[in-house]
């Protein structure tokens, strides 16, 4: 076998091989991670799910539920194939000098938009020419190192994107270096003569010669043809521009492997490449013309970003559930737990009280009922802030309506004592108590000796009274009270738009709440912070004589430098994984900004040094162009605090 047959042997196995490892690898991507996502959803007739392998393309036109990866992600690029030379000399035996013109190339790329494609590339290989022909033998060979950059079209404007198979035009613009070797000498050192009757020889062709020693090229090409100066023309530039002119095929195998397969014309700006020109005289006058040369190839692309983050799963309707078969739907019945057999009214609650007192068992629990608001109701501040000064206060979301009560007792009669007591001394005068496990909300039958006993040893709620709870977060959303793994979280509707939770019941012992806020932030909720409230309102800490000193504040991640900045911002998004900051990723938006904070990136737009004009202007804004959950958050000096906060620095100031 020879030499080059050898080369070229082993550069289709190595080929191959890597071809069969790449597109094996995005197999078990298709059969692991990705395939959870699908190329495209697809089903039978019957709504059974069909594999996409088994689908033929042509029914594929219909379907739009294929989810790109996102823009501006990087895409790795590696291809292998052939150069073919176009120029002053023509090629004796094209097709036997492959392995003498093979070439590869690496490359960068990204998705700009969905048509076009913006590429970096480095190209290497080499490509071999002899001309043999009548009146003159000449050949040589140059290996190119090329680098540019190129756009590509794929016409998805046409084609939808969902199809597996995409031709592409692109256009770049490329330099590179190249160097011409001749083949002049054979392996013995001596010159090349080509006589008349085809053969080489070792001396010129003359009548007194007839008998010079016959030859054979060892195709080394040794000589360095621009060293020669064999027309004059010194040591020329072999460093030029191109611009690739291409055209191809890309074969998708899954959302992240491409097979690309494509040709490119190199249009050159240098009549050198292969040391013939329209300076030389004789068989060594070329044309004018500048030369060219093709890449043709066959390549992979994997695209190595970022997915974008699936949207979390829509609670399920609870107004298509019922619970309990009452025939009362989840979202409406107020009382969840009603016992079957029992007859209910249009709200779920049982019509005949005195049918369901054997349903409560001596395990049954009771509370006090303060109030109770429905989807899209909520409390007022006052309604709240009396709450808040109430010990034993929690919030439960029950079927998307939520319940402040107050306690859980062993019998009706203790529950009774706390709704006398929150009556007679508070603005809340509608609270009741309902049976809570399980759940029915009926007038329960309450002996009233045994109340009036109890009430004699009771403690009476004080306005003077005040109680240190802990903030531990705030959210666009009305979220369920159990996501914290805290027992007694109370939820208030903020002036802002957002739903905050506090915790904690620390009557008169700041100390005591400190320590649980120090608690919370252990346990992640970093921004946690001290609330006060009394005698129905809400105070803050100076009003009850505590005075924090910078140290502490310190402890609670707050610093307080000689000028307080404060500005509120919209955050529009937040990811665990960081987003390109261009406008095509935020819904055309510009300037926007970036924080890390609870291990999230977290992404805002705009800035206001008011609360109202944030809320009001930019608020609106972002959620008409389609950020539905936008919401208000504040910096103080750069750095993220609580809308609380915020306001009791500028309650401070003014």
């Amino acid at each position: 076998m020879s030499c080059k047959s050898r080369n070229l042997d082993k550069f289709l196995r190595e080929a191959g091989l890597i071809l069969a490892i790449a597109v094996g690898f995005g197999g078990m991507e298709t059969n692991g991670q990705d395939s959870a996502r699908a190329l495209i959803s697809v089903t039978d007739n019957n709504g059974a799910p069909t594999d996409l392998s088994t689908t033929e393309d042509s029914n594929l036109s219909g379907i739009a539920e294929y989810k790109p990866l996102p823009y501006f992600q990087p895409i790795l690029g590696l291809g292998a194939g052939f150069l073919t030379y176009f120029g002053d000399l023509v090629t004796f035996q094209a097709g036997s000098r492959i392995s003498d013109n093979l070439a590869y190339d690496v490359s960068i790329s990204t998705r700009t938009n969905k048509f076009i494609t913006l590429e970096l590339y480095f190209l290497k290989g080499k490509f071999t020419v002899d001309e043999q022909t009548d009146t003159r033998n000449l050949n040589f060979q140059t290996r190119v190192e090329a680098g540019g950059v190129s756009f590509s079209h794929n016409f998805m404007n046409w084609i939808p994107e969902q199809k597996r198979i995409h031709p592409y035009l692109s256009l770049g613009f490329e330099g590179f270096n190249f160097n011409s070797k001749g083949d002049t000498l054979d392996a013995n050192g001596n010159p090349y003569y080509y006589w008349s009757d085809g053969t080489i020889r070792t001396e010129q062709e003359l009548s007194t010669n007839t008998s010079a020693q016959v030859t054979e090229r060892d195709y080394m090409y040794e000589s360095d043809l621009r060293k020669a100066n064999l027309d004059g023309l010194e040591r020329y530039s072999q460093f030029s521009f191109a611009v690739p002119v291409g055209v191809g095929v890309q074969y998708r195998v899954n959302r992240r492997l491409i097979v690309d397969l494509g040709t490119e014309m190199h249009f050159t700006f240098t009549d050198n490449l292969d040391n013939v020109n329209s300076y030389g005289n004789g068989t060594r006058e070329g044309a004018t013309d500048l030369e060219r040369f093709f890449y043709t190839s066959i390549g992979l692309r994997y695209n190595i970003g970022q997915d974008v983050p699936e949207p979390p799963e829509e609670p399920e309707d609870t107004c298509l559930i019922d619970d309990d078969a009452d025939g009362v739907n989840n979202c409406i019945d107020e009382c969840p737990d009603t016992p079957d057999s029992v007859a209910v009214d249009s709200v779920g609650c049982p019509t005949d009280t005195t049918a369901i007192e054997d349903s409560v068992q001596t395990d049954s629990l009771w509370t006090v009922l303060l109030g109770k608001y429905g989807p899209g109701e909520y409390p007022t501040s006052k309604f709240i802030n009396q709450v808040l000064s109430i010990p034993g206060v929690w919030t439960e979301v029950v079927n998307d309506t939520t319940y402040y009560i107050n306690n859980l007792y062993d019998n009706p009669e203790e529950a009774e004592v706390l709704r006398l007591n929150v009556t007679n001394n508070t603005n809340i005068k509608d609270s009741k108590v309902i049976l809570w496990k399980p759940m029915i909300l009926y007038n329960a039958k309450i002996d009233q000796d045994k109340v009036n006993s109890m009430l004699k040893d009771a403690d009476q709620l004080s306005k003077e009274d005040v109680f240190f709870r802990v903030q531990i977060g705030a959210f666009s959303r009305l979220i369920p009270s159990n996501f914290f793994d805290v027992s007694d979280v109370v939820m208030i509707p903020g002036r802002d738009g957002l739903f905050k939770y506090v915790t904690g019941n620390y009557k008169n012992d700041y100390d005591a709440a400190e320590a649980h806020r120090l608690e919370m932030v252990a346990q992640g909720f970093d921004d946690a912070f001290v609330v006060v409230y009394r005698g129905g309102e809400r105070v803050t800490l100076a009003d009850v004589g505590i005075t924090r000193d910078v140290d502490s504040l310190g402890t609670a991640g707050i610093s307080i430098p000689d000028e307080q900045v404060i500005m509120y911002k919209i955050q529009v998004y937040a990811s665990k994984d960081p987003s390109y900051m261009v406008p095509v990723n935020f819904k055309g938006l510009e300037n926007v900004e970036e924080y890390e904070d609870a291990g999230l990136f977290k992404y805002t737009y705009g800035k206001a040094p008011s609360f109202e004009y944030a809320s009001d202007v930019l608020l609106n804004q972002m959620r008409r162009i389609g950020y539905k959950d936008a919401f208000v958050v504040v910096f103080l000096n750069g750095k993220r605090i609580t809308l609380e906060r915020a306001f009791e620095l500028e309650d401070q100031n003014d």
